[in-house]
């Protein structure tokens, strides 16, 4: 397979981060957009250089018509989120689009389009009480007593609820249930309940 891009074949990644300077574990967007003028019979995303990261795809990829120079150009756009592991310079791509094209033809053959890169500076996640370290975007707390507490008499039973939901994280970069403990009190936890939903600006973790 050849090595292609020209003003026919491109890829070219774009990197949302909160800062110049990301953490270990923050959440970096990452969009890869094809454009290709072009007739592909078949396609597929292939060799991602993510060394020293995570990443989880959000979503299919979204084929769409792209106007370029007045010609609809067949586009394809990827988004995947990042989150290093390592502090440091971290460069993430090249990537690579693997392209069977059909010339007019009816001719096949096969094509690499390779992606430019991007070099992140990761600073190393910050000390923290208790060490537990969770970078997001946004975080929403619901804590929900059955009753109100202060009212509870000796020998009877309340259950609270506590539910926590993160930004730009998935579920099980979310904390475990907090330990409950007091002299007086017999707690039990119930099995905990993760999930997670996947948008195109990033996951969105329940737990």
């Amino acid at each position: 397979p050849a090595r292609a891009q020209s003003e026919k074949l491109s890829l070219e990644v774009t990197v949302e981060a909160d800062s110049e300077t990301p953490y270990v574990g923050e959440m970096i967007l990452v969009t890869l957009t094809g454009t290709y003028d072009a007739y592909i019979a078949l396609e597929s995303f292939e060799d991602f250089r993510l060394r020293n990261f995570t990443w989880i795809q959000l979503g299919r990829d979204i084929w769409s018509k792209r106007r370029v120079r007045g010609q609809d150009i067949p586009s394809v756009e990827r988004k995947i989120a990042l989150y290093a592991q390592k502090a440091g310079p971290q460069t993430i791509g090249p990537f690579r689009h693997h392209l069977t094209l059909v010339a007019p033809g009816g001719e096949r053959h096969v094509v690499d389009v390779l992606s430019n890169s991007v070099t992140l500076d990761i600073q190393p996640k910050p000390k923290s009480a208790g060490g537990w370290w969770l970078p997001a975007k946004d975080i929403t707390l619901n804590d929900h007593w059955d009753m109100d507490p202060a009212n509870l008499e000796n020998g009877a039973t309340v259950t609270r609820t506590v539910t926590i939901q993160a930004t730009g994280q998935t579920a099980d970069a979310l904390p475990p249930p907090p330990k409950m403990r007091a002299p007086w009190l017999i707690s039990f936890i119930a099995p905990e309940q993760r999930s997670t939903e996947l948008t195109r600006e990033g996951p969105v973790g329940t737990v």
